[in-house]
């Protein structure tokens, strides 16, 4: 790939300047040298750049430019994409390790989203590389036969290995998607901090976040880092806030609350009310950044307490999830969405009860429905009706987008192991593309697309956001990627 921005775009000459000079102050325009970054002129200090794509190598060539004072600046250097207009087209990311083309990009983007492995990405890119080895070996053969030279006096066409046929590994696809999905960061954060909601549900996730961690230095072993994954929602199961958590202390997610406070106080929308799984310990924490709110207990953990001690066979063979699901209802609300409030805390009481008198004897497929584990969950259930914290909960707070992202979220970080950076992205990814159904300006697809603009331009205020999503406190390493800060990690959870 040849690749000369002022050939094919004379009038973008006028926005380049030299970046070297830039740095002392000075401004001096960029022109045409009539060399390339190759082996043809042996004063240039660029060589050509390996860039990736879906089934080949590619070698980019790069026209050098040059300053008044001498300086070679390569086409490909930074500077000069992030002055195209909107409408040059750049083909490649290029990293300070191998490139790749957008194409490929997307192509990994998503896969990953789709919840592949990285080791997964490498064996289909593989294929595809290889697919095309045996294109180019079979055209070769063809043109030996009958040829005055053949593959014998030439040599036999190279098997298909890395050091003949370069094709890129696990460990740099992973390296280069992460590289390329920071540079989306600041506009997942930007989208994130404008949302509001009425009412906010709150969940813990330990499923999705129990094998996150970092590869110990000094023998290679895996340390886990994190044990939970704290969501809130909005009312319409968009994410509001999120962080990973090493424990349930209240101490790692308060400062969500005041996060959420002061955005909603900016925005002038008073939050209604919170749905909680801890809502009998983090009632006071709410109240105290939330005077007078209502709390309620997170709907799907009211349910998921019970169902949980139930034989699968019991759940698959019986109507026991679907009644247990209409205990929380009004008696004239029993269609398959939960159209009203749920009742007060005396008809869940009675429902709970009958419900409870109803399946006490029964017995399904050999397994007694109600165990002392079953029994212990209708127990501590009836306590949080008591202390009305099932009661009056509208029906717009459903548990519709808890179960969605449960689903989500098991579904790109179902691996024995992750490591923290990798986590980070995967999530930011699908938070966003989750808020992009509930009324985006701009969906994931799209960014990808067109990301020329973002590929360049350094985020300065990373480290001075008034908001921390996935880290309370975190810093990036000498690749730009996502770290915990070594006081986030030492301090007592």
């Amino acid at each position: 790939m040849l690749w000369d921005v002022v050939h094919s775009h004379p009038k973008v000459i006028d926005r380049l300047f030299c970046p070297f000079c830039l740095t002392n102050g000075m401004t001096n325009s960029l022109r045409r040298s009539g060399n390339w970054a190759d082996t043809t002129w042996t004063s240039s200090m660029y060589e050509p750049c390996v860039v990736y794509d879906t089934s080949y190598m590619i070698l980019l060539v790069s026209h050098i430019y040059m300053c008044p004072l001498n300086h070679q600046i390569p086409s490909h250097h930074p500077s000069i994409p992030s002055a195209l207009p909107p409408s040059v087209y750049v083909p490649f990311y290029l990293t300070n390790r191998p490139g790749f083309t957008v194409d490929m990009l997307t192509q990994v983007s998503s896969m990953v989203d789709s919840g592949l492995s990285f080791h997964s990405i490498e064996n289909i890119v593989m294929e595809q590389y290889e697919q095309s080895y045996w294109r180019i070996r079979n055209l070769y053969e063809e043109n030996c036969v009958g040829c005055r030279w053949n593959a014998h006096n030439h040599g036999a066409f190279p098997k298909f290995q890395q050091s003949f046929f370069l094709f890129p590994h696990e460990q740099l696809i992973r390296s280069v998607f992460i590289a390329y999905s920071l540079l989306f960061e600041q506009t997942f954060f930007n989208d994130m901090t404008k949302r509001t909601s009425k009412w906010l549900a709150c969940d813990h996730t330990f499923k999705s976040a129990a094998n996150i961690g970092i590869t110990r230095k000094s023998d290679g072993g895996w340390l886990k880092m994190m044990k939970y994954l704290f969501c809130v929602l909005g009312e319409c199961g968009d994410v509001l806030h999120w962080r990973f958590t090493r424990g349930e202390s209240l101490n790692e997610v308060k400062s969500i609350f005041e996060d959420l406070k002061t955005r909603h106080e900016n925005a002038k929308i008073p939050v209604e009310g919170i749905t909680i799984d801890n809502c009998c310990k983090w009632k006071g924490l709410l109240f105290q950044n939330f005077p007078g709110i209502v709390v309620k207990l997170d709907f799907l953990h009211a349910v998921q307490r019970f169902v949980s001690t139930l034989p699968m066979v019991v759940r698959k063979c019986s109507n026991i999830c679907k009644e247990y699901g209409l205990v929380f209802r009004s008696p004239n609300d029993i269609g398959i969405q939960r159209l009203q409030k749920t009742p007060n805390k005396e008809i869940l009481r009675v429902n709970l009860e009958s419900f409870e008198q109803n399946w006490k004897s029964k017995v399904v497929k050999g397994h007694k429905v109600m165990s002392p584990a079953a029994m212990k969950a209708i127990a501590n259930t009836k306590l949080h009706i008591a202390k009305d914290f099932l009661s009056n909960i509208p029906a717009h707070i459903s548990t519709s987008g808890n179960e969605r992202l449960h689903r989500n979220l098991n579904n790109i970080m179902k691996t024995n192991k992750i490591g923290i950076d990798t986590a980070f992205v995967r999530c930011s990814r699908l938070f966003f593309k989750i808020n992009s159904k509930m009324g985006n300006d701009r969906s994931l697809a799209s960014l990808l697309s067109s990301p020329r603009q973002l590929l360049f331009n350094e985020d300065d205020s990373f480290n001075n956001r008034a908001e921390h999503f996935g880290f309370a406190s975190f810093e990036r390493n000498e690749n730009g990627l996502i770290f915990p800060s070594p006081d986030y990690l030492n301090m007592d959870h």
